[in-house]
C-alpha cells in the first residue's frame, strides 16, 4: 500500500529561497492525496491536495516525492497558511485522520527539518560537504576523520547545483551486420 511521510520541512530558508513541504511515499503503491489535507499549528487555513487545477499535487508514485511551496503569482497550487522557525505541519487524508505531523521548537536559517532513521532532525540545507556532515549526529564520526586527516578543506566548497551524477559514453555502433547462416531462413524471400 502507498505509505506518506513527511520528509522535509524547510521552515526558515536561506535568502533567496522558499517555504516548502515534502511528502514521500515510502510506500509500494501510487499515493491518491485527492482530498487529503494539510496545515500548520493554527489549523486555518488548510491546504486541500487535488483542488480543481491543481490535481498534479494529488498523486505520488512509490518511492518519489512532492514538494510543496507556499501559493504566490506563478504558484497557485501552493499552501497558503505560513511557516515559522518555530511550529508544526499536520497531514491529514480524505477521512480526516491523521497521517503524519511534525513540531519543531526552533530552526535555523537555511535548515530543514528531514525524516532520517524514523525522527526528525534539524539538517542543514547549505550546500557544503563537510558542513552537511558534520550537521547529521549519524556521520559525526566520519567527519571527525575526515578532518583530521586534513580533507575537510577539499570538502569546503560549493556543490555543484548543475550536478546530475555520472554520465556514462553512450556505446559506438558496431561497424559490422549480423549476418545469418541460409539455413536460418532469413536468406529465403517470402
Amino acid at each position: 500500500p502507498a505509505n506518506v511521510i513527511i520528509e522535509k520541512v524547510v521552515a526558515y530558508p536561506d535568502t533567496g529561497e522558499e517555504d516548502m513541504v515534502v511528502l514521500r511515499n515510502i510506500g509500494g503503491q501510487v499515493a491518491d492525496l485527492t482530498g487529503w489535507t494539510m496545515t500548520d499549528s493554527k489549523a486555518d487555513p488548510v491546504y486541500t491536495f487535488g483542488t480543481s487545477g491543481c490535481e498534479g499535487n494529488a498523486t505520488i508514485l512509490p518511492m518519489e516525492s512532492l514538494a510543496i511551496t507556499p501559493e504566490n503569482d506563478f504558484n497557485p497550487c501552493g499552501f497558503t497558511f505560513g511557516i515559522s522557525f518555530r511550529d508544526t505541519v499536520v497531514l491529514y487524508d480524505a477521512n480526516n485522520a491523521l497521517v503524519a505531523n511534525v513540531t519543531w521548537e526552533s530552526s535555523e536559517k537555511g535548515s530543514a527539518i528531514r525524516f532520517v532513521d524514523g525522527e526528525y532532525i534539524q539538517v542543514s540545507e547549505v550546500q557544503i560537504v563537510a558542513q552537511v556532515l558534520k550537521s547529521v549526529p549519524e556521520f559525526s564520526t566520519f567527519a571527525a576523520v575526515i578532518s583530521g586527516l586534513g580533507l575537510d578543506s577539499v570538502l569546503g566548497g560549493d556543490i555543484n547545483p548543475n550536478y546530475n551524477g555520472v554520465t556514462l559514453p553512450s556505446p559506438p555502433s558496431p561497424d559490422y551486420a549480423i549476418e545469418f547462416p541460409w539455413w536460418f531462413g532469413f536468406a529465403q524471400d517470402r
